[in-house]
């Protein structure tokens, strides 16, 4: 019997940020995150020498750097190969599994109290002799919901509503394996007593 065989290709679009005619000043609170909505771009919105790349990446709302909306997308392209398919049982022959998922967002903050995240989502499999519930998903609302903070001092409590990502260390995963994330329509509570860091969660997932 063969071994079996997996490879997985990704694609990234990068672009360093002196080709563009940005410095790296202008981009300082931008930090790489594995989450869009992790992300934040207050002050690269706000620089006053910002680029044609900035202006299409985000918009002022007001004259508040923390007032704005930004703009993003992503593009997973994965290729498993597996030979033989299922490790042989049943004579299982060669199998390949092509995966594209397709992600665009929009991120409204209105100051630091109020924020609304929206992102669409597409998700196409073939190849595969038996379809898995996480790979397949026509142009739908991946994310959708509503930030509030309380007291957004030192220890702020954050509240989300709507439909979204979490991400629970090994209690609760994102389920990357698959072509399309876990999400959940929940609500979600975040937030800090005394010293001791306090979140609840209730909803239910959405596939």
């Amino acid at each position: 019997m063969s071994g079996l065989k997996s490879r997985c290709v990704v694609l990234l679009l990068a672009a360093p940020l002196t080709s563009l005619g940005q410095t790296q000043a202008s981009w300082s609170d931008y930090r790489p995150q594995l989450f869009r909505w992790n992300e934040t771009f207050s002050d690269s919105c706000a620089a006053p020498d910002r680029s044609w790349w900035l202006d299409a990446k985000c918009l002022g709302l007001g004259e508040s750097k923390d007032t704005y909306v930004s703009f993003g997308a992503e593009y997973r392209l994965r290729v498993d190969d597996y030979d033989p398919y299922n490790f042989g049982v049943s004579g299982s022959s060669r199998v390949t599994s092509t995966q594209q998922r397709a992600l665009a967002h929009a991120d409204v903050h209105f100051g630091n109290t109020t924020r609304w995240f929206t992102q669409l989502g597409y998700g196409h499999e073939e190849g595969r002799p038996i379809a898995r519930p996480g790979d397949n998903d026509d142009v739908d609302f991946a994310q959708l919901f509503v930030d509030y903070t309380l007291n957004s001092g030192k220890q702020p409590w954050h509240v989300r509503i709507g439909r979204q990502e979490i991400a629970l260390g090994r209690f609760v995963a994102i389920r990357d394996a698959t072509n399309l994330r876990l999400t959940f329509d929940a609500l979600r509570v975040d937030g800090h007593w005394g010293s001791s860091k306090f979140m609840a969660v209730a909803g239910a997932s959405t596939r």
